[in-house]
């Protein structure tokens, strides 16, 4: 095999294994998304004095520093919000409405839409992966251990949070308390769980592009290649 085929075959090698890698942090990622979702809902509803008060705060300290009115961040009063001598047009049809006023998908609807954004938001890291390391630089990859304990110190702080909404919000909580205790430690081990499977499959991927790479003839620009992978 020649030198330029070589170089080629690396190339596409790399990238392939890339995207890879990405497919497998996208759940990772969507299941963290949701957890501090979940964390910042329950904190918002059982401390919303002082959540609005910081709102409050951040909205006059952007008016002294930018010019601009607080109203604009904290949108307008209600009775200016609504206008009664406006009427909205009537909505577009939808296919999925069938008429009744409800909407309806089927199994296929809705694995057709995972799988199609599942790939956009993979292939999307994969480029900003590339672009990152293309302006920056690569960085030196992580040990698997390493990750694993930031996932953990991650889940750690989320449970934190729900326990501290739970024990020092203002809202009550309805039920039994083992019913929450449960939900505030198995939501963030679960995330615990899927970042496990994410990043030791990511792990196994950067041994075999290394692997791959050995045995190939390792050209610089299979270098800018690699790192992307590893980032």
């Amino acid at each position: 095999m020649s030198q330029p085929v070589r170089h080629v075959l690396a190339a596409v090698v790399t990238a392939g294994v890339a995207y890879l890698r990405w497919t497998q942090l996208v759940p990772m990622l969507v299941v963290w998304i949701f957890v501090w979702l979940m964390v910042l809902a329950l904190l918002l509803v059982n401390f919303q004095d002082q959540a609005f008060t910081a709102v409050e705060r951040a909205a006059y300290v952007y008016e002294a520093w930018f010019g601009g009115d607080p109203e604009d961040l904290l949108g307008p009063p209600p009775e200016a919000a609504a206008d009664p001598g406006t009427t909205d047009p009537p909505p577009a049809a939808d296919p999925a409405n069938s008429g009744d006023g409800a909407l309806h998908f089927d199994d296929g609807d809705i694995s057709s839409w995972l799988w199609r954004y599942w790939a956009l938001l993979s292939l999307a890291g994969w480029i900003l992966g590339g672009l990152r390391t293309l302006v920056f630089g690569p960085r030196e990859p992580w040990r698997l251990g390493a990750k694993l304990k930031v996932a953990a110190g991650v889940a750690a702080l989320a449970s934190a949070g729900m326990f501290a909404s739970w024990l020092w919000g203002s809202e009550t909580f309805n039920g039994g308390p083992l019913g929450w205790v449960a939900l505030f430690l198995g939501v963030p081990l679960l995330a615990w769980l899927v970042s496990v499977w994410s990043l030791s499959v990511a792990h196994l991927l950067d041994r075999f592009a290394d692997a791959a790479g050995r045995s190939l003839d390792q050209a610089p620009g299979y270098q800018i290649g690699e790192d992307q992978a590893r980032s």
